[in-house]
């Protein structure tokens, strides 16, 4: 699943308030919060590396236990976990720095969070499909040379932003962002009604960070599946061609990973 910079909170737009016009402006982020994206963010994906690599196995292996994945991802060494790693470090920087500020610049503009989470999510997919995709496709061809499979997946252009996968990527990114920008102040709420009914006391920081923790899970555990979609789509070329085969081998794909049949076809 891919990661989301908290930046922005502490970057929200304003209004102009002079003249007749009225503008979105974005307050430039505090340069603490410059260095934590420009550095932190990327050393966190590419310390992350293996379990992206192994989550790309995973997409098409359902048979292996997490152990086993990442035996194979380790297989050719403990420097072979971190394969393709370097590909996203540099787009990293601009989605840990500038899509916080964005997202509040065009919730700003917009007056409404969802069309702010939408542009974001394409904007974040903009940047990061082509590396990502060529992450996910370096890990994969290192895998079938070490098993002598004699298979390859011929690599994305990590300049090209489009490609098989991305509408599963964007809609992957606005499930993703939707956690803790949509679904966080409701699950809030809902803390304090359920801790009002309780007769308790629940202090504001602690209500913030269980009810963006809350969201952020849910937000994960819905967005997992879409990221296996995208780690298939990219690393299987016979889906490259059409949006229709695309579609099809993705349903197919998610049908034979979450559901079980039985002899007589049931599910």
């Amino acid at each position: 699943m891919a990661m989301k910079s908290r930046i922005g909170l502490r970057c929200c737009g304003r209004r102009c308030t002079g003249g007749s016009s009225s503008f979105a402006k974005v307050k430039v982020p505090e340069m603490s919060l410059i260095l934590a994206g420009a550095l932190g963010g990327p050393f966190v994906l590419y310390l992350l590396t293996p379990l992206r690599n192994a989550l790309v196995l995973a997409s098409q292996d359902a048979n292996s236990s997490a152990l086993e994945l990442y035996a194979s991802v380790f297989a050719g060494g403990l420097a072979s976990g971190w394969t393709g790693g370097l590909t996203v470090v540099l787009p990293a920087c601009p989605q840990f720095i500038a899509m916080g500020p964005l997202f509040h610049f065009l919730k700003e503009l917009c007056g409404y969070a969802l069309p702010a989470v939408l542009i974001t999510a394409a904007a974040e997919s903009f940047i990061s499909y082509g590396p990502q995709t060529m992450n996910a496709q370096l890990a994969y061809n290192h895998q079938q040379a070490l098993a002598g499979s004699g298979v390859e997946v011929p690599l994305w252009n990590p300049f090209n932003p489009f490609g098989p996968g991305i509408s599963v990527h964007i809609v992957r990114n606005v499930v993703a962002i939707s956690g803790l920008r949509i679904f966080s102040a409701p699950c809030q709420v809902g803390l304090a009604r359920l801790a009002a009914m309780l007769g308790l006391r629940l202090p504001q920081g602690l209500q913030k960070f269980v009810g963006d923790f809350i969201a952020s899970i849910g937000a994960a555990i819905f967005s997992a599946p879409l990221n296996q979609l995208y780690n298939f789509v990219v690393t299987s070329p016979e889906t490259f061609s059409e949006a229709g085969v695309q579609l099809k081998a993705g349903v197919c794909y998610l049908g034979g990973i979450y559901f079980t049949r039985s002899l007589d076809g049931a599910i």
